[in-house]
């Protein structure tokens, strides 16, 4: 399982496969520790019922990266989330599991959304390819967007 008892990642992220235009190959998964720990802000509402979901939004700010991801909620929703910077680009992992300790009943009958932001930190100035990846639990990441977001300076 890709999130603990702790609430900490376990073994994996996803490998860094080349995607180029026309291209079969699937990113695949690796070792967790070559992640950056992200923090997660969680928050639950009434879902709408004209969106598709997972949705995805990514953009670039001063100095940073902001990714928000609103799917189906789970019952006290988890959220763990790391990237992998290399350059011009990000790789976004984002593991998501219910709470091993809610007394709820799961709500998979699709009328509570639950939307999850994070920020990847300390970006220099330029264009970015952004991927980002979710998972369930010990499912393996499977790549729900891509995007080319612009970063200003950080006014820092």
């Amino acid at each position: 399982m890709p999130i603990d008892s702790a609430g900490r990642w376990s073994s994996w992220v996803v490998l860094l496969v080349g995607l180029g235009c026309g291209s079969t190959v699937t990113p695949v998964s690796a070792p967790v520790g070559e992640l950056e720990p992200l923090n997660a802000v969680v928050t639950r509402s009434r879902r709408d019922p004209g969106a598709r979901l997972p949705g995805v939004s990514v953009t670039g700010d001063s100095g940073r990266v902001q990714v928000e991801v609103t799917r189906v909620d789970l019952c006290a929703t988890l959220v763990l989330a790391g990237a992998m910077r290399s350059p011009g680009a990000f790789d976004v992992v984002s593991v998501f599991n219910d709470h091993p300790d809610a007394k709820c009943e799961p709500r998979y009958d699709g009328d509570s959304a639950v939307k999850y932001k994070f920020e990847v930190p300390s970006v220099a100035l330029g264009l970015y390819d952004v991927r980002v990846f979710e998972a369930q639990g010990n499912v393996e990441p499977r790549l729900i967007a891509e995007s080319r977001t612009w970063v200003s300076a950080s006014s820092k």
